[in-house]
């Protein structure tokens, strides 16, 4: 069984001879029955509007595993400054203990 995708016949199915071994009789036999233009035309137009969708769905796909990627990778990142940034606030806070030892050894020399 084969289905028809012409103007006239969009979606109609029928059976034709299969042609074994090269060979092809003249069989053809429309399994569905006739439908009307305006039919045809809303089949055709249908069509035309799933294609144009089922680009749509591969385009925001295709953007989507960008933004996957691209989520991952600002992910990785986020991990990597997190870790910064606790290292340098250690430093800091050790650098305001020795400021404050610093300044304690001040005051007691002056009093000394």
């Amino acid at each position: 069984m084969f289905t028809s995708w012409i103007k006239q016949n969009p979606g109609r199915r029928f059976l034709r001879c299969p042609g074994v071994s090269g060979r092809r009789c003249d069989y053809f036999e429309w399994v569905d029955p006739y439908i009307c233009d305006r039919v045809a035309q809303i089949i055709l137009g249908l069509l035309v509007r799933m294609t144009h969708v089922d680009g749509h769905n591969r385009e925001l796909q295709t953007q989507n595993t960008g933004l996957k990627e691209e989520n991952r990778l600002l992910l990785e990142s986020l991990i990597r400054l997190e870790a910064a940034n606790k290292s340098l606030l250690y430093k800091f806070k050790l650098v305001k203990i020795y400021a404050t030892i610093c300044l304690l050894a001040y005051v007691f020399y002056i009093m000394s």
